[in-house]
C-alpha cells in the first residue's frame, strides 16, 4: 500500500485525481479499511493462532518423543536421560517394547535412593501424559536411606 501511494504521489497522480474532484478521503478510505482489516487479522493471529499452533507443536513433539523413547534406549548402555534416574538394559526385544535385564537406579534427594532390578519389562508409552510406563516382572526393589552421624570428641 505504501509503495502504491508513494508511486501515485511521485507521478503526481494524487494531484491529478484531486483536480478531477476526487477528494483525498475518497482515495484514502479504502486504504485505511484495508490497513485496519490487516491489523485486526494480524492481531488475531498473534494473540490466538500463534499460541494455539505452538501448543499443538509442543504436544506433537512430546507425543513423538514419548512414543519413540523405548526405541532409542540402547542395550548395555547406562542411560541418564531420565531426570534423577539411571537406566541400564541388558537386552531389547520385540521392536523396543520388551526389555530384559533391567537395572533402574533412582537418585533420591535427602531421603535416600532406590535400586530396582528386574528380569524383564514391558514398555508402554503414554504420549498424552508424557510418560513412559514400565511393567517390571521378576524383580526386586532396594531402598537406601541416607544416614547422618555426628561424632563429638
Amino acid at each position: 500500500m505504501l509503495l502504491g501511494l508513494g508511486r501515485m504521489s511521485a507521478d503526481s497522480e494524487i494531484i491529478a485525481l484531486t483536480a478531477l474532484g476526487i477528494g483525498r478521503r475518497r482515495i484514502l478510505l479504502p486504504v485505511g479499511v484495508l490497513a485496519l482489516a490487516s491489523t485486526l487479522l494480524t492481531l488475531a493471529m498473534t494473540v490466538w493462532l500463534s499460541p494455539l499452533a505452538l501448543r499443538i507443536l509442543r504436544s506433537i513433539e512430546a507425543d513423538l518423543i514419548t512414543s519413540q523413547i523405548s526405541f532409542q534406549v540402547q542395550p548395555r548402555v547406562f542411560d541418564e536421560r531420565f531426570p534423577k534416574m539411571v537406566l541400564y538394559i541388558n537386552d531389547v526385544l520385540a521392536g523396543g517394547t520388551q526389555w530384559h535385564g533391567v537395572f533402574l537406579a533412582e537418585g533420591g534427594g535427602e531421603g535416600g535412593s532406590r535400586l530396582t532390578l528386574a528380569e524383564s519389562a514391558s514398555v508402554f508409552a503414554e504420549p498424552r501424559e508424557g510418560k513412559l510406563e514400565l511393567h517390571l516382572k521378576g524383580g526386586t526393589t532396594h531402598e537406601f536411606a541416607r544416614m547422618m552421624r555426628t561424632i563429638t570428641p
